[in-house]
């Protein structure tokens, strides 16, 4: 009976051994993880910097600012929309030419971007014409025509284009 009470103590001594070996290569295998990690103890720091940054912003100053830039973009296409005009001898703009700066302008003016006239030259001209057009609007695209009678606008008929159902 002590024999087997010895054998039995003996097997749960090496059991214990083993599970304690085991234990501490997991430790160890732990504790390796946990160095490579150790940059990221510099991460509060940085957020607290980022933070102090962030407070320092004036969104209202940055707001005004992006919104000049803006209107001097929007400017700047109005200007390469229609070629410049010399006092000496320069020719009149052709008439798709003047048909396409007002429709731009006026749908830049309506919120609209990346103002893209589809219609051929051939198309605009005349007293009324109805123009075929390609925009954005906050990421949106959109198609559709605008009708101009004697170079105003008097109708928008534009709709998002989905290419699939959200």
């Amino acid at each position: 009976m002590d024999s087997l009470l010895l054998v039995l103590l003996l097997l749960s001594l090496a059991g214990g051994a083993a599970s304690l070996w085991w234990l501490r290569g997991r430790l160890r295998r732990l504790e390796e993880r946990l160095d490579a990690l150790e940059i990221l103890n510099l991460v509060p720091d940085r957020l607290q910097a980022l933070a102090r940054v962030i407070e320092r912003l004036d969104p209202e100053r940055l707001r005004t600012e992006i919104e000049g830039i803006r209107a001097a973009l929007a400017r700047v296409e109005d200007l390469v929309a229609v070629p410049a005009v010399v006092e000496q001898e320069a020719p009149e703009p052709d008439p798709a030419t003047v048909v396409r700066a007002v429709v731009r302008r006026y749908l830049r003016e309506e919120g609209y971007e990346a103002v893209n006239v589809l219609s051929p030259d051939e198309e605009l001209t005349g007293e009324r014409c109805e123009v075929r057009v390609e925009c954005r609007r906050r990421g949106l695209r959109i198609l559709g025509s605008v009708t101009l009678e004697e170079g105003r606008v008097v109708a928008t008929d534009l709709s998002p284009s989905y290419t699939m159902f959200p």
